[in-house]
Parts: structure tokens; sequence; C-alpha cells
């Protein structure tokens, strides 16, 4: 995915400052949906710090993150593998890299040939 002749602005709902590195997978998320016009899956949670090489690496208090998204109603988590040992209820999709992220992450448009991995 090609930003590099792009201005990216991410805005936080309420103007809440995001200095947490757990962050870095969602805001990912969110830039790829709108690069590529493709949603997100419904229903979807996302926690994982992102290096640069774009290895994901586990956010803190990962089961704790997972508690709190199976009480707001969310069905999955998309996460670092190995991260969460307590899903509670939740679908976990455990990813190591990036690129699979955004593929589990994102609904294809029909006719689109999915990202490579």
């Amino acid at each position: 995915m090609a930003l590099g002749q792009a201005d990216v602005f991410v805005n936080v709902a309420g103007g809440v400052r995001i200095e947490e590195p757990g962050a870095d997978l969602a805001i990912a998320l969110a830039i790829a949906s709108a690069a590529r016009g493709a949603p997100m899956r419904p229903g979807l949670a996302a926690f994982a710090e992102i290096g640069l090489t774009g290895r994901l690496r586990a956010a803190t208090q990962a089961d704790r993150r997972a508690g709190e998204c199976a009480k707001l109603g969310l069905e999955c988590a998309l996460v670092c593998e190995g991260s969460v040992k307590n899903g509670a209820g939740l679908e976990l999709i455990e990813v190591t890299r990036l690129g699979k992220a955004l593929a589990l992450g994102l609904e294809s448009r029909r006719g689109e040939p999915e990202p490579e991995l």
C-alpha cells in the first residue's frame, strides 16, 4: 500500500491523545481501511504494537483488554500471537505480521485480489 505521497491524519474521538503503543494495530487498520476503501470486519477489536519491520508485539495487559472487548459486545480480536491467555469468550485471531493482520482485519472488495502477505 503506497502512502508515501499522502498526508495521513488520525483523529481520535474526544481529542484523546494516543500515547499507548497498543493502539498501533488499530490505527494501522483504520489507515489501510481508508486507503483501500475496504471496511474493517464488523465486531473486530485490534490491539498490538507494530515494529519497524512490520512484526507485531504483544500489547500490555492483553488479557484485560480482551475482557473489556468482550464486555463491550465485540465478537473477535486481532492480536499478536501468544499474547492473550484468556480470550474471555472472544474469537482470537492471532498473527505475527502486519500484512497478515491487514488481510484478516479488512473485508476484501469484490473483484480485488487479496493483498500480498
